[in-house]
């Protein structure tokens, strides 16, 4: 009963090695128990219409775009005399600066000036260039007054990127211990009026203006009374 335990030579036979399986648990019915059914997808959600911000967001937007498109578009030049003159061209027009220094001296005569006269001269005394920065984008057109009744509006010309670009100061011409001055009646930039606040860029502009024409100022100050009618400019020198 014992030969199967020994080998043929004697020597005990190695014995099988036995691997213990952990218990398996069966499954609660009720509990860990696998789903046959698959997650339902999620409902889509869709927004609930535009919020108050975008909506605000999009009226500044529009305004800011109407804002840059009254300032592009140019005033109409149509009625202004002289309107567009050539610095360049051939015709040489009055000395106005000669005529006005005239009867400044004598003091016994006026001097009546039509819109078209001013402008002409007065280009053709400027032929003004574009300096600064942004001298590469930006074109000197030309300076022109359109006189009305009372007022005279000082209307600067330019270009930028081949669109003219206009704008304008509108004086008042008052007297004050027999000597003609000026006040201001209001700026405008392109077709955006910006009534009577003083808006730095524009003042600038249009004291380098003065400066040009310093001889032509002074002159004027010595009058005694000047008068802005329609479409022209009479210049007094009577005492």
């Amino acid at each position: 009963m014992f030969g199967s335990w020994f080998s043929d030579d004697g020597r005990a036979a190695p014995k099988k090695k036995v691997t213990h399986r952990a218990p398996q648990r069966k499954p609660v019915a009720g509990r860990n128990a696998p789903s046959s059914r698959r997650p339902a997808p999620k409902p889509v959600t869709y927004g609930g219409g535009i919020s108050l911000m975008t909506v605000f967001l999009s009226i500044v937007a529009l305004g800011m775009l109407a804002a840059v498109a009254m300032v592009v578009l140019p005033r109409d030049m149509s009625q202004v005399g002289g309107y567009p003159v050539n610095p360049l061209a051939g015709e040489k027009p009055r000395n106005l600066l000669a005529e006005a220094q005239k009867i400044m001296i004598d003091r016994n005569a006026e001097l009546a000036l039509s819109e078209e006269e001013v402008n002409r001269y007065l280009n053709q005394r400027l032929q003004g260039e574009q300096k600064g920065p942004m001298a590469a984008l930006v074109k000197f057109r030309g300076v022109y007054i359109d006189f009305a009744s009372g007022t005279a509006d000082i209307i600067v010309e330019r270009e930028l990127f081949g669109m003219p670009i206009t704008m304008s100061a509108k004086l008042a011409a008052e007297q004050a211990r027999g000597r003609a001055y000026y006040k201001q009646a209001g700026w405008t930039l392109g077709r955006i009026d910006l009534g009577a606040r003083n808006v730095k860029p524009v003042i600038d502009l249009f004291l380098r203006l003065r400066g040009a024409c310093l001889d032509e100022y002074h002159v004027i100050q010595q009058m005694s009374d000047v008068r802005f009618e329609e479409n022209r400019l009479v210049l007094d020198a009577r005492i």
